[in-house]
């Protein structure tokens, strides 16, 4: 099985091989070195989407520009910005010369010869002056290398890293001309501003506004003094200017992946990773974690989906590697620069804006985007967004306890892989990494673990530690750091064993000594999460530290829960997950704590949107079912207060249609909700709810259509929301009255009007089919056929219809119900010129919908063709096509 890349991705030359005066120039100040800065700065700009697998780049001033690409090739470039000279062989010798002291570098200290057989390194010169001589043109050739390779020998000495036997030099030098490519430039200065535009257009792309993009080119050109390794992350976070919901600007709930520059201090990684069990981007980068063998599978299975929506989930027992496992893949991906790679830090704030913006960058780079999800649950916004945008080709990698937490049927492919028991080969490869031999006797001693897939105590065993001693040492240490914070840390571990965060705020009021935290945090001791929360290190080292202290998790629980604001949602939200995790397990604990619970419910009845009271009572008649009658009074307020008043949410709307059964007593409520266009959760399903729910309701789906129309508007559209608005008319009700078919009219006017064309995703595609659907199926009015074939052609010419025999389909059916003659004439012309350019294994398929179209007179001289159209070979389509055009009656041809 071929090794993934576990190894840190390393400059062929780095070190005290850079640090010679030709490449010392530029380090400090760019001032001589504008030219080579404008470069530098547009291949920088390039690392933000990856551009041709474009992974880190480095500037090490004056001439020199080195880029680094994800298959493991290395470029150094180097200008000569000298239009004034003619550079014949013996005036490139040196910088030759400077290519091969490379070489000889890259290959070690003292170099060893043979590893210029894997050696990637490739060298480029441009240079704005003229050439002369016949070396030259066999450089710029790469022909007679090894002639070439002896000439260049000649005066060549490098003290620093020597080459000892002659022959050896000369295979350094023919490498040098085998891989040395030359870029002829006039004129290179003029070039300046060609760079900087490019670099500007690439961030206009990237979605930086055109008013802040003069700024964050500046801030690129800061990048490169001092000279330094930039990767994407380091250019993003240069970048002015960008929305809150784009992935670079460090406030979208979805994130680039980290910049391998700031991960400095190993030693501390290490001992983070080892002794918390929490697996950072820099644990991974550093290689900390144990290889699982599923790794190169779902590595493999990744790379071959290659722009698909998917859910690549990881599964397995606590303490299985489901986190490192994802992060391992990503992290491998995202250094090979095949795919563009995200992290999401705030799964339940995942709005609409945001992934969007990842699909966008995604189209734009034309590369598979994937998303990295650690501990999925049902209540991510990450799946809501996959069912409102299936046909996005986004792939999420995520780990989850188990399958059941994506519910069924789901709109994209799911490919599952559960972390079972650790391997043979898995647990040789831990020996390994500890230098230890793999002995029989050892696989037998550790099988428990084994089979338990527990690679986390398994890997700590083996390195002569355990659960236990860390537990004792994290404890020690909270003792010695931050003493008055040891119950503070206790409640944070009874949360942490089901990887449940506590808000900062809830534990500040508790123990009000932000000194003490703030030392906490630093000390690795607890862990910041995004939404303003702390939490502790791995769920088993938590169990642990529980265990050896002899704590009572239910009543440290009960401690939290009833300091929790239950005015403030996120608190609320919390005091209810404290109460639903581990519920079934600890429900016998939990009913000496009756009045805690009864109290936090009541509470909870006075101020809780629907969809809180819906948990609390699911809590609650777990705990009734068990015994606990004492909680009746409260489970009785709970229902009393579930009324219409408290669905304010998309949230809470959801889940109240699908309680409901009583549509026209819930559909006021609902569509209150969704008449607020600061909510966009949940539309889809309204949707999909007045569409199943409301035959015969016509007044409703009028007022569902235009609060839809209204947030839709505000929103810009978007296209899944938009497409559900259009089917909500096509499969609504059947029959409409007259004035209701009219409105319904209007409002696809305005879509027609609004659709991005000509549609570049799928998800457009599937917006124009809805609305082609909803004209031809539903609304038939004559003036909106002409509206969508105005707007059609306004981007379509018979060439581009040509290659979307779909489309074609899809317009004559739509002009045959509902075009009327103007229209029908109309689509007809539109496929008659357009059928030669149709691929021949279409081409009978717009054969068929044109004969549809064809008045009942001039039917038979078009289905005199049939045969001819449908038997024709790829290469006389086209021909056949022309023929077919110009035999037709002249009232059917193309207007010229």
């Amino acid at each position: 099985m071929e090794l993934m890349m576990l190894k840190v991705q390393s400059w062929a030359v780095d070190g005290k091989s850079l640090r010679t005066r030709a490449r010392q120039g530029g380090r400090v100040a760019l001032k001589g070195f504008e030219y080579q800065a404008s470069h530098a700065v547009h291949f920088v700009a390039r690392l933000l989407l990856c551009e041709e697998g474009l992974v880190q780049v480095r500037y090490e001033g004056a001439q020199d520009i080195d880029a680094m690409y994800g298959d493991g090739r290395q470029v150094f470039i180097q200008f000569k910005d000298t239009p004034e000279k003619e550079y014949d062989f013996e005036g490139v010798r040196e910088i030759l010369h400077g290519f091969m002291c490379d070489a000889i570098d890259a290959c070690g200290e003292p170099p060893d010869v043979s590893r210029l057989k894997t050696l990637q390194l490739k060298f480029l010169l441009i240079s704005s002056g003229v050439v002369t001589g016949k070396e030259m043109l066999r450089l710029i050739r790469g022909s007679y290398s090894k002639t070439l390779a002896k000439k260049l020998v000649k005066d060549f000495k490098y003290l620093a890293n020597p080459v000892v036997k002659q022959e050896e030099t000369v295979e350094f030098a023919e490498y040098v001309f085998r891989n040395t490519s030359v870029l002829l430039s006039p004129q290179l200065k003029g070039q300046q501003h060609e760079q900087e535009m490019l670099a500007f257009a690439k961030l206009a792309i990237f979605g930086v506004p055109p008013a802040h993009i003069r700024d964050s080119l500046n801030n690129l050109k800061g990048l490169l003094t001092p000279p330094r390794n930039l990767f994407a992350r380091d250019a993003a976070l240069a970048l002015k200017g960008l929305p809150d919901f784009h992935p670079a600007s460090g406030r979208s709930p979805v994130s680039l992946l980290p910049s391998e520059e700031t991960f400095h201090d190993v030693a501390a990684v290490e001992r983070e990773f080892r002794d918390s069990g929490r697996v950072s981007w820099a644990a991974i980068h550093y290689g900390l974690d144990a290889l699982r063998d599923r790794c190169q599978e779902i590595h493999s299975a990744l790379i071959a989906m290659g722009r698909r929506a998917a859910v690549v989930l990881v599964t397995g027992s606590s303490a299985s590697g489901k986190s490192t496992v994802v992060r391992r893949v990503a992290w491998d991906i995202h250094r090979t620069g095949k795919a563009l790679v995200f992290e999401v830090i705030d799964p339940q704030n995942l709005n609409l804006e945001a992934w969007s913006e990842v699909v966008r960058l995604g189209e734009i780079a034309c590369k598979p985007t994937i998303i990295v999800c650690d501990e999925l649950d049902a209540e991510s916004g990450i799946l809501e967004q996959m069912r409102r945008q299936p046909s996005a080709k986004v792939t999420v990698l995520a780990s989850a306890k188990d399958e059941h937490i994506i519910p069924k049927p789901f709109p994209v492919h799911i490919s599952p892989y559960r972390l079972d028991s650790v391997s043979e080969p898995e647990f040789n490869r831990l020996m390994h990494e500890i230098q230890q031999p793999v002995r029989n006797e050892n696989t037998a001693k550790f099988s428990t673990f084994m089979r338990a897939g527990d690679i986390f105590a398994l890997s700590l065993l083996l390195r002569g530690s355990s659960l236990d001693k860390i537990a004792d040492r994290t404890l020690a240490r909270v003792d010695e750091l931050v003493p008055e914070l040891r119950s503070a840390f206790l409640c944070l571990c009874a949360c942490g064993i089901r990887d449940q965060g506590v808000p900062r705020r809830l534990l500040k009021r508790m123990f009000a000594k932000p000194e003490q935290w703030a030392r906490a945090l630093a000390e690795g001791l607890i862990f910041g999460e995004v939404g303003d929360r702390f939490r502790s290190g791995h769920a088993r080292l938590a169990i642990a530290i529980l265990r050896r202290t002899s704590a009572n998790v239910v009543d440290l629980k009960m401690q939290l829960l009833q300091q929790v604001d239950i005015a403030d949602a996120r608190e609320r939200r919390f005091g209810l997950g404290l109460l639903k995790n581990g519920l079934h397990e600890q429900t016998t604990e939990l009913t000496s704590f009756w009045v805690q619970i009864a109290s936090f419910a009541e509470s909870l009845a006075s101020v809780g949107d629907y969809l809180d009271l819906a948990r609390g009572l699911e809590v609650l008649d777990a705990l009734i079912e068990a015994g606990v009658t004492q909680l009746g009074g409260a489970h009785a307020k709970l229902i009393a207060e579930m009324g219409p008043d408290r669905v304010r949410t998309g949230h809470d709307a959801v889940r109240f249609m699908n309680q409901t059964d009583d549509y026209l007593a819930a559909f006021p409520v609902v569509a209150r909700v969704f008449a607020q266009t600061s909510i966009s959760f949940g539309r889809n399903t309204f949707m999909r709810w007045v569409i199943d729910k409301g035959r015969g309701h016509v007044a409703q789906q009028r007022e569902a259509v235009a609060v839809n129309l209204r947030w839709a508007r505000t929103a810009g559209f978007p296209l899944s929301e938009t497409t559900k608005l259009v089917t909500c008319i096509a499969h609504g009700n059947p029959g409409l009255p007259v004035d209701a078919q009219a409105e319904f009219a209007e409002v696809l006017k305005i879509i027609v009007d609004a659709m991005p064309l000509p549609p570049s995703d799928t998800a457009t595609w599937e917006l124009l089919f809805a609305v082609c659907e909803a004209i031809g199926d539903r609304i038939r009015e004559e003036a909106l056929v002409s509206r969508l074939l105005d707007r059609l052609e306004q981007h379509f010419d018979v060439i581009q219809l040509a290659a979307h025999p779909e489309l074609m389909r899809r317009l004559a059916t739509t002009a045959r119900l509902a075009g009327g003659d103007a229209g029908t004439k109309r689509v007809l012309r539109l496929l008659v010129s357009s059928i030669p350019g149709v691929a021949s294994t279409h081409m009978l398929k717009v054969y068929l919908a044109l004969l549809r179209l064809v008045p009942d007179v001039d039917k038979v001289a078009v289905l005199a063709w049939q045969d001819r159209l449908s038997n024709a070979n790829p290469a006389q389509a086209a021909a056949t096509a022309h023929e077919f055009v110009r035999a037709l009656p002249a009232h059917l041809q193309p207007v010229s």
